[in-house]
């Protein structure tokens, strides 16, 4: 079983990159705050995030010690989940 977080997520899809702000208020990643730029396409979400950075990322691309992530989540029509 994974880890629970709780907390607060804001989106502005007015700038260009959309962004996201996470503020999380419970779970192993309390009092911390991950900035994202994402974009949706279809059934496809791709966001690129702060882990360690402390900068919203400004591009869709990441790099060994950047303390960035980038991630393509893809829906799935008719899945189940257990």
């Amino acid at each position: 079983m994974g880890a629970s977080y709780g907390g607060t997520l804001s989106a502005d899809t007015t700038r260009s990159p959309n962004t996201l702000d996470l503020r999380f208020k419970s779970g192993p990643e309390t009092g911390r705050r991950r900035s994202a730029i994402f974009e949706l396409d279809g059934d496809t979400w791709r966001l690129c995030l702060t882990v360690t950075a402390t900068t919203r990322p400004t591009s869709f691309a990441t790099a060994s010690g950047s303390g960035l992530a980038l991630e393509t989540l893809r829906r799935q029509i008719g899945t189940e989940r257990a």
